[in-house]
């Protein structure tokens, strides 16, 4: 899944704001979730913790990190979370966020969000050696 998330700050705090969608292979299924919360960086590593949009919405939280000090183009970490449908079941998964360019415009960043398959060519290289390495441990 790739969603947007940004991040800015606001009255003092930084905020996140995120952007999920997907849709069914034949097109007749489409979700959109909105997320929206704040973050934090402590220890060397950025706290983002959302709550979707909605009374009875998923609550999240990510745990990042570069992976070298000198490198943030990418950020590795962990997604923590509750979903809010089915039956409210928790969750974890790997993540990694990567940085995209401010000349991209919002339109663009949004239409290539989604679900992809695992072998999909518009996964970047980076990403899907990290989230296929299954004996790799996260330094969280």
């Amino acid at each position: 899944m790739r969603s947007l998330t940004y991040l800015y700050e606001k009255d003092g705090y930084i905020v996140s704001k995120t952007l999920q969608r997907a849709a069914s292979r034949d097109g007749n299924i489409r979700q959109r979730a909105k997320f929206e919360g704040l973050a934090a960086y402590r220890g060397n590593r950025i706290f983002v913790i959302e709550r979707e949009a909605g009374d009875d919405g998923s609550l999240v939280e990510t745990i990042l990190f570069p992976a070298h000090r000198q490198q943030v183009n990418y950020l590795r970490g962990l997604t923590l979370g509750v979903a809010s449908r089915p039956r409210h079941t928790p969750y974890a998964s790997k993540t990694i966020w990567k940085r995209i360019s401010d000349a991209v415009s919002l339109r663009e960043a949004v239409q290539v969000c989604g679900a992809f398959d695992p072998d999909n060519r518009k996964i970047d290289p980076i990403i899907r050696e990290f989230l296929d390495a299954s004996s790799q441990s996260l330094p969280l």
